[in-house]
């Protein structure tokens, strides 16, 4: 699979598989509520700035492709995503919600898993 290695912003804590968004300074970090984020990805390694500068540790993200789903926790009561082809938006390190407001994009909805649509196959356009 694609990988995109790259720095990762201050006080930075993620684990395999969290979403990486690309910050204004072009750092990465893991997703987040926050407007003015670009979703990449998944992170490929565990990451910990605690502590240290942005632009001083490096490490790997899983890009984005049109072949390469992401698994992450969707949103509840109205700000649960039901349709393929939706556009998610990232709410935290590994989840997506509907709702825009506040919010930076996290991709495509490309499907569903669980009995209530409890996760979302996440298409991420880097």
């Amino acid at each position: 699979s694609a990988r995109w290695e790259g720095f990762a912003a201050a006080e930075v804590t993620a684990k395999v598989n969290d979403l990486a968004m690309l910050n204004g300074d072009g750092n990465y970090e893991p997703g987040r509520v926050a407007e003015g984020l670009k979703c990449i990805g998944s992170f490929a390694c565990v990451v910990d700035t605690t502590g240290i500068a942005a632009g001083v540790n490096a490490g790997e993200v899983n890009l984005g492709t049109q072949f390469k789903r992401f698994r992450v926790k969707n949103g509840i009561d109205a700000d649960k995503l039901t349709k393929r082809g939706e556009t998610a938006y990232v709410t935290g390190k590994r989840s997506v919600g509907k709702s825009a407001t506040g919010r930076s994009e996290g991709g495509m909805v490309a499907g569903f898993e669980g009995e209530n649509k409890e996760y979302v196959l996440l298409y991420v356009r880097p």
